[in-house]
């Protein structure tokens, strides 16, 4: 699947910019929750190691606005609230420390 801007598209290369570069330092090792409904606001604790000041979760390869716990925790409020902003199923949830870094290993998010 290849992100598009918009949506992901079955049988497309990955977008460059969270497959090339450096190794990622971030390793994700669970989310909470895991599961969420369109229209519902949720706080997504990501916990893992490798974490530092500036790190970003992503969504679907998409960066959203995160909050820093420590290095162990990062958190991001709103993650699930647009009803159509992506379709019912499996998300990916990774974290990249730095623009130049490969995204990290991924973990699924199911959206309902």
């Amino acid at each position: 699947m290849a992100w598009t801007g918009h949506a992901w598209r079955v049988g497309q290369a990955t977008d460059p910019d969270i497959t090339t570069g450096a190794a990622s330092t971030a390793t994700v090792g669970s989310i909470a929750p895991t599961t969420g409904a369109q229209g519902n606001t949720i706080t997504l604790t990501v916990t893992g190691t490798g974490f530092v000041a500036g790190s970003v979760i992503y969504r679907e390869y998409e960066p959203v606005a995160t909050t820093f716990v420590n290095a162990t925790t990062l958190t991001c409020t709103s993650f699930w609230t647009t009803p159509g902003n992506q379709a019912a199923g499996t998300m990916a949830i990774g974290v990249k420390n730095q623009a130049s870094e490969k995204l990290s290993n991924t973990v699924n998010f199911t959206a309902t």
